[in-house]
């Protein structure tokens, strides 16, 4: 590992659009929220994961296109 040039190698910059439609629900004893998050990365297609062949030494780029829906549901008592 080259620790002197660990942080040089950068993703490119993108926009990212995001949209979050939830609810919270206040109970006497526990509160709790439910929620979807859309996001999406214009025009942007990310770099999902990175493998190296090890017998060539070749590095393979998996891609993932830019929109995320998220779910989330979340109970605090």
């Amino acid at each position: 590992m080259d620790w002197e040039r660990a942080y040089e190698v950068r993703r490119d910059d993108f926009i990212r659009a995001s949209l979050r439609l939830g609810i919270k629900r206040n109970r006497p004893r526990f509160n709790m929220e439910t929620a979807m998050d859309f996001q999406y990365r214009t025009n942007y297609t990310n770099v999902f994961l990175e493998r190296i062949d090890v017998t060539t030494g070749e590095i393979h780029k998996n891609y993932r296109m830019g929109f995320y829906p998220m779910a989330t549901w979340k109970i605090q008592f």
